[in-house]
């Protein structure tokens, strides 16, 4: 602290308030048993995975968000030619309309797998960030 003070009169010299007393918790021994607080559960931290449907093959079920993100996320990679390739065939092979927004039909595991392995086929030079030209 640096006691920097306004009044001349003090020379410096400033009383400070009384230290509060600190307050020490109470430690039980390990021995006893004392009421622990719950943790909160590790699914509550995380965003639920979209339900399940229980009626509905492992094909048919919903994707998860995560899933639908990391596929958004694969797609920005891309340089926009190869980008826009793979969304005309993705638009193509799911029979949608030419203006539907791709990202809003990423449901299934079919659609992710189609997108994953369409991306894992392009060579280097087609993703933002690699050093060959355009």
């Amino acid at each position: 602290m640096l006691n920097l003070v306004a009044d001349i009169d003090t020379d410096g010299v400033v009383e400070e308030a009384p230290a509060k007393p600190q307050v020490q918790q109470e430690v039980k021994p390990s021995g006893t048993k004392a009421k622990a607080t719950p943790k909160p559960k590790a699914a509550a931290a995380k965003p639920s995975p979209e339900p399940k449907v229980p009626d509905l093959p492992a094909e048919q079920q919903p994707v998860s968000d995560a899933d639908r993100n990391l596929c958004k996320a694969l797609l920005t990679d891309l340089k926009v030619p190869p980008r826009n390739q793979l969304i005309a065939a993705f638009k193509k092979q799911f029979d949608l309309p030419a203006d539907a927004i791709i990202s809003a039909h990423i449901t299934l595991p079919e659609h992710v797998r189609f997108i994953q392995q369409r991306v894992a086929e392009q060579p280097a030079e087609a993703f933002t960030g690699s050093e060959a030209a355009d």
